[in-house]
């Protein structure tokens, strides 16, 4: 190995080597249920193609998507593509009261450092809860 290689591969490690890859990407979740994950997210470098967005709890993949759709707010936002959504339903009990924890992962790379919590929408909680309770007040007739 040459001189010039070994020097390369130290500047490499001084420039960049410490940035964790998911500091290459950008997101945000605007909704996060049961029923339905709603944001948007890109690559730093490369924002005009779609990241491959995918939810896990450890090893299990329960939604995933690529963030291709297309949305006028995010212009306004500043963001540096319109077409960087996403929505999708995640395979998860849509009645369960028990958030689920998961993982974010953009093009295969770990992106959040908390949890991100999946629960059900309290609307639909409460309209749940209404359904049953008119069923027992029409049993009790």
């Amino acid at each position: 190995m040459s001189f010039l290689t070994i020097l390369r591969k130290i500047k490499n490690k001084l420039t960049g080597g410490g940035v964790h890859p998911s500091a290459h990407y950008e997101y945000h979740l605007d909704a996060c249920f049961n029923h339905v994950v709603k944001g948007w997210a890109y690559k730093k470098a490369s924002p005009q193609q779609p990241v491959h967005v995918a939810f896990k709890v450890g090893n299990r993949t329960f939604c995933e998507v690529m963030a291709n759709e297309s949305r006028d707010d995010l212009i306004t936002a500043n963001l540096p593509s319109k077409s960087c959504a996403f929505s999708v339903s995640p395979d998860l009990p849509q009645a369960s009261l028990t958030p689920t924890l998961a993982d974010l992962y953009l093009d295969g790379v770990k992106v959040n450092v908390e949890p991100i919590v999946f629960a059900m929408d309290y609307q639909k909680l409460l309209f749940s809860l209404q359904h049953q309770l008119s069923s027992l007040d029409k049993s009790d007739e």
